[in-house]
């Protein structure tokens, strides 16, 4: 790596950044996938642009979802305030408007930034040496677990958090260098931009002592009076997060938003520390990925499973270790700290954060990782002949470069939209009753695209098979029942579909839900109808009926489907009910006179 010393810095930083940003490029052309339509494309706020952004700055995150969950079935709940990134969001709908392309081209740009500022703190800010920075910042570019993270335009947040993350600790750093007001009000600038990206700021409170201690020689006591100013801002974040979106939320009792829900608690702490485990993998094998880890995927672990071990053999060896070389002032005790304070921010451990796991959720303490890889590679320098370090630096780079891209750019077209994702992701997440679900409304999707037409009941079948899995995982999972139910409707099985749609009102009854279902009832009976296919109209019209009994216009509809089917009291009567709703309704009032005289004749 010594060729490195050579090479201008500005070089290294354009070839960090555009190998970062190119490696991303065909994201560009994918759509909206998975949370985005929540945060962006549905976020109301964000759609006024400018106009948005005082709502953004004083409401949770979710306000505008919590505002539809009635529509949309979902019960997840708020607590969560981080409106930099929809504030960025906004900005963008106020200049080039929905189109999801340009959002994906700040995200790589903004990762591109993230690795150019990755090397420059660990070389001016830890003042380590070039190649270390290098390999790092090179590590981190490439890693494929940050797909999630720069595909999916919501997570922005992440982005922007770790780029300020690292910003406070640069400013820091600097401050406790030359103690002066202006490398204060930087520090507490970023911090302040750090905890509005994201919650994940909070471990700063304990990595930034740990950084005067260790990096800078710092007193326990000298280092924690050094953070006063940022200890004042959180208490006022606290108290202003708190106001508008809480510290907490009801605990969930549906699977889908807390996957522990039928754990027993030696259950969910054996879990949580298995989980652990998972993300320790994921940093070393970075494949296959998913979107989606949710119940019931991962199966719940007891202290009797060997694996819950290993992880606590591990970590528990791990964080010995970090404690001692914190004590030491070591540079990796410092590492550590900022590996586990922000893994188990997100490990369910402190606290519930809604996801059992979220390849997403590893993204601040991979920083740390691949700094303290770097760092351990640079200490074999010493051990082996300059030729062989340099031939096993090189061929190690090219393999995780060849690797790297061979994994990340498929993964990126898999994050297209949320149809390609979860079809990709039910391969990798079988026993996810989210991600099945999921595939199955991306089969309906494609069953009605032209291009599919000779395909529809095909794809329809296996929307079913998808559908039967996630309901056969979570057994009141009305979305799933509904997405049935849509299959055999278009299949034109309307017995079946009547029955997974009253399955799914018994766990939502939702009045938007059945509106929409009974109008679609309604319409295909009409069809029915024209074709003369008495029988399917009036089973679609009693069933509209009744789900949406205040509706005159099906009860009239009704009526005329029973008279067709010389069903003539039973017309009568809705007709009548189609007029206690609607005395104005044309159709009943000059049918009902003449089936009223047509009965009259017929009982004579």
């Amino acid at each position: 790596m010594d060729f490195l010393q050579r090479i201008k810095r500005p070089y290294i930083l354009l070839f960090l950044f555009v190998l970062s940003v190119l490696i991303y490029s065909n994201t560009a052309k994918n759509e909206y996938a998975f949370d985005d339509e929540i945060i962006v494309s549905g976020n109301k706020p964000v759609q006024k642009g400018f106009a948005g952004l005082k709502e953004i700055f004083s409401t949770d995150m979710f306000a505008s979802y919590i505002e539809d969950a009635q529509v949309s079935g979902n019960k997840l709940s708020g607590g969560r305030y981080r409106p930099l990134s929809i504030a960025s969001f906004a900005i963008e709908q106020q200049f080039v408007g929905s189109s999801p392309g340009p959002k994906h081209v700040v995200n790589m740009i903004l990762y591109g930034l993230l690795v150019m500022m990755i090397f420059l703190f660990i070389l001016r800010d830890l003042k380590l040496s070039l190649p270390t920075a290098f390999i790092a910042a090179f590590l981190f570019a490439l890693h494929p677990i940050h797909t999630e993270v720069v595909a999916n335009i919501k997570s922005r947040d992440e982005i922007l958090s770790l780029i300020f993350y690292i910003l406070t600790i640069s400013c820091y750093l600097n401050y406790i260098d030359t103690p002066n007001r202006k490398n204060l009000f930087k520090t507490v600038l970023a911090f302040i931009a750090a905890l509005l990206s994201k919650e994940y700021a909070i471990t700063l409170l304990a990595v930034l002592p740990v950084a005067a201690y260790t990096l800078r020689g710092y007193t326990v006591k000298d280092a924690l009076k050094s953070t006063w100013a940022l200890m004042l801002i959180f208490v006022a974040y606290a108290l202003i997060r708190g106001k508008i979106a809480g510290w907490g939320a009801p605990e969930q009792m549906d699977p889908l938003n807390n996957a522990y829900v039928f754990a027993t608690g030696t259950e969910k702490a054996a879990t949580k520390l298995y989980i652990l485990l998972n993300y320790f993998i994921l940093l070393f094998k970075p494949f296959p990925l998913s979107a989606d880890y949710s119940y019931a995927q991962i199966a719940y672990r007891s202290f009797g499973s060997r694996d819950v071990w290993i992880s606590i053999l591990l970590h528990g060896t791990l964080i010995y270790f970090t404690v001692r070389l914190v004590l030491q002032r070591n540079i990796y005790g410092l590492i550590g700290i900022i590996y586990f304070s922000n893994l188990f921010l997100v490990s369910n451990l402190v606290f519930n954060i809604g996801a059992s796991m979220g390849e997403r959720f590893l993204f601040h303490s991979s920083f740390a990782f691949c700094l303290a890889i770097s760092l351990g590679w640079q200490q074999l320098k010493d051990k082996l002949k300059p030729g062989t370090f340099t031939l096993l630096t090189n061929a190690a780079l090219a393999a995780i470069l060849v690797s790297s891209v061979m994994i990340i750019i498929p993964r990126n077209r898999d994050w297209k939209n949320s149809h390609t994702l979860f079809l990709e992701d039910v391969k990798t997440s079988p026993n996810s009753a989210l991600c099945n679900a999921n595939a199955a409304v991306a089969l309906v999707n494609m069953a009605f695209e032209p291009a599919h037409s000779t395909d529809k009941n095909s794809l329809l079948k296996k929307a079913i098979a998808y559908s039967e899995r996630a309901t056969g995982i979570h057994a009141k999972f009305a979305n799933a029942y509904f997405n049935e139910a849509v299959c055999y409707y278009h299949m034109g099985n309307y017995d079946s579909a009547f029955v997974f749609w009253d399955k799914g009102f018994a766990i939502f009854d939702s009045k938007p839900h059945k509106a929409t279902f009974a109008a679609l009832a309604y319409k295909r009976a009409l069809n029915e109808g024209e074709q003369k296919q008495f029988g399917n109209a009036v089973k679609l019209l009693e069933w509209a009926c009744k789900i949406e009994p205040g509706n005159s216009s099906y009860w009239s509809d009704l009526g005329g489907a029973y008279f067709s089917v010389n069903r003539l009291e039973d017309a009568k009567a809705c007709w009548e009910k189609a007029l206690s709703i609607d005395p104005s309704n044309e159709q009943a009032n000059k049918a009902l006179p003449f089936i009223k005289m047509k009965l009259a004749e017929i009982k004579k």
